[in-house]
């Protein structure tokens, strides 16, 4: 396959203030005359600015007006105007040359266009990758465990942890979560990064019944965060109260 070749005009932000497209565009039909300049330099971009009918045969005011759709007295003052501001110029040969065109012209090959489109999609391919990897925890077993564990904060850390876990590891904390979760209050509770990263599910789950009075041998089995509990909110159930 041939490689074809596209081609485009890239005006600059500021080519309606500049001075000459100001001064043509104030003029008596001088919106008529940039839009036929336009024109020319759309007709000239893939053949390097130049403007001819054929090898032997140059455009005269006639043919211009006709294959721009521009009235002929349009085109014979407009093209007086673009001479004197030199935006055009006739060679030696009668061709119509768009000074201006290779400043504006923009191209690329076929190949050149189907790689640039491609790019989103494979940007997006790049994305959805990402995507999978956390995917089968949000939308899985994870989202049982962050559920039970009941105290979401920093899930999209958890989620990183969780995804370097083995099944048996899943396994495991599935078995030991609900004797977690019941023996420890949430404010004791270790966030669910650290359960995972910690390997908390390996430990043995002390039964806390909040509401048992503990004599002193089970207050000093408590570790502090349960001691000061205790101390604060359940002090009547510590055994010198009794």
């Amino acid at each position: 396959m041939a490689d074809k070749k596209y081609y485009w005009l890239k005006l600059k932000k500021d080519f309606f203030k500049r001075h000459d497209i100001r001064i043509i565009e104030s003029m008596t039909n001088g919106k008529d005359y940039i839009l036929f300049y336009l024109k020319l330099l759309v007709e000239s971009i893939d053949h390097n600015g130049n403007l001819r009918f054929s090898d032997t045969i140059p455009y005269n005011e006639e043919m211009l007006g006709i294959i721009t759709y521009t009235n002929p007295d349009i085109v014979k003052s407009a093209l007086k105007i673009f001479l004197e501001l030199k935006l055009i110029s006739i060679l030696d040969d009668k061709t119509l040359y768009m000074n201006e065109v290779q400043k504006a012209l923009g191209h690329e090959s076929y190949w050149a266009e189907k790689k640039r489109e491609s790019r989103p999609a494979v940007c997006q391919e790049k994305l959805l990758t990402e995507q999978k990897k956390i995917a089968p925890a949000v939308n899985g077993e994870f989202e049982k465990f962050w559920n039970l564990y009941d105290k979401k904060v920093g899930k999209p850390n958890t989620i990183k942890q969780w995804n370097k876990l083995k099944q048996p590891e899943i396994d495991a904390i599935t078995r030991h979560l609900p004797e977690y979760v019941k023996n420890t209050e949430k404010r004791f509770r270790k966030d669910p990064e650290r359960y995972i990263k910690h390997r908390v599910w390996e430990d043995e789950v002390i039964s806390a019944s909040w509401n048992k009075p503990l004599n002193y041998q089970e207050y000093l089995n408590l570790d502090m965060s349960e001691k000061k509990y205790y101390e604060i909110n359940q002090h009547d159930k510590l055994w010198y109260k009794k």
